[in-house]
């Protein structure tokens, strides 16, 4: 795996309005019905005791509802648009290069970066989509990820998305998407969902009404509202267990 640990112990940034709530809720949801996470206890309003964790530096999405960069790489697919089947993406963490999303060509023995985005393709003078780079898999950074590893994260991420998906439309809301990051138990060896579930994982509606932070994203909210927003869907959450 990656030399990429996590602390036993994670605190939540207080410019998330509710979000221990939001963060505490889903993983105990997730545990409850078989799903491993890194999550142990609640240890006070802004902490909670996690196991240790070798991360996988890895962005992991699932897609049910077609928006944001999806529409940007698929001009030919309407936003709003309900896929048939889950979309499983993979976006390496690499903010200094846009995130660029992976292609995993285990047969070939290639590792390719893609543009995300239509912001990043602006940036770089391309389109989305379009190949950045290419190298050889066996001498990247991702050079331990195996043909099953990818999809036994595959498998994770989508099981996590669609319970998490369940328990919102069992209070009204509609999930459209989400990413979030899986590591491996320092002790244990099992891979775990090792990440928060909250407002900034993603895209959650009630009607026409965003309640995410993509709003704060889009500038289509203001920021007393997004609060607003994320106190709600904390106290919502506390449903879910």
């Amino acid at each position: 795996m990656m030399p990429v640990t996590s602390s036993a112990t994670s605190s939540s940034p207080p410019s998330k309005p509710g979000c221990v709530t939001t963060e505490a809720a889903p993983l105990h949801c997730l545990g409850y019905m078989g799903v491993p996470t890194h999550f142990l206890e609640q240890l006070d309003a802004v902490t909670f005791r996690a196991h240790k964790v070798e991360m996988i530096p890895l962005e992991l999405v699932a897609r049910r509802i077609a928006t944001g960069s999806l529409l940007d790489r698929h001009a030919d697919i309407a936003d709003g648009t309900v896929l048939a089947d889950l979309v499983f993406e993979v976006f390496e963490k690499d903010d200094a290069n846009h995130d660029p999303l992976l292609e995993f060509d285990f047969a070939g023995d290639a590792l390719r970066r893609l543009v995300p985005n239509t912001k990043a393709a602006l940036q770089l003078g391309v389109h989305a989509g379009d190949l950045i780079s290419q190298e050889p898999l066996s001498r990247s950074r991702y050079a331990t990820i195996t043909s099953k590893l990818l999809e036994q994260l595959r498998e994770l991420t989508l099981r996590t998305f669609e319970i998490v998906e369940q328990a919102w439309a069992g209070l009204g809301g509609t999930y459209f998407d989400f990413k979030i990051e899986c590591g491996v138990d320092h002790e244990t060896g099992t891979l775990l969902v090792a990440d928060v579930i909250d407002s900034d994982s993603g895209r959650l509606r009630f009607g026409d009404k965003d309640m995410s932070k993509q709003a704060y994203r889009d500038g289509s909210q203001s920021l007393p509202d997004i609060k607003k927003n994320f106190d709600q869907v904390a106290e919502f959450t506390k449903q879910f267990v």
